[in-house]
């Protein structure tokens, strides 16, 4: 059976939210790896004090990547995580090849294409947590 991404859609944003009831970007893709991939993120909720604390969070990126393993977007493939230059990063869940689900600061999580229009050009990179793999 397919994991049900569409059950994600429409989760309102908030600032370090980490549930149903709210969440940014990294807390709904650590949910949604929670609970279709079993993989327990960290939640870096109290690491940082919010969307605008962005060298703390570029900091925490740049220490957590050990788990991770970059692909090519061509091999994307559900639960791998897609990387963007935005404010000054986001993050989004692919659910399919060019799709993806996140939480735009300040909207509801939405199913997108990563490959083209506004998030074309501000992908980084798609990663696969080594659990994944």
């Amino acid at each position: 059976m397919a994991f049900a991404f569409d059950h994600y859609v429409g989760i309102p944003w908030l600032d370090r939210g980490r549930d149903l009831c709210g969440c940014d970007c990294w807390g709904l893709h650590r949910l949604i790896l929670l609970d279709g991939a079993a993989i327990e993120l960290p939640s870096y909720a109290e690491a940082y004090a919010g969307v605008a604390d962005r060298r703390v969070i570029a900091g925490l990126i740049a220490g957590s990547r050990g788990d991770w393993h970059q692909v090519p977007a061509s091999e994307a493939r559900a639960f791998d995580t897609v990387l963007m230059h935005d404010r000054p990063w986001h993050v989004g869940t692919v659910v399919r090849p060019g799709r993806m689900l996140h939480v735009p600061e300040g909207r509801a999580s939405v199913i997108e294409p990563f490959t083209s229009g506004r998030f074309g050009r501000l992908v980084e990179g798609i990663y696969r947590h080594e659990a994944l793999a």
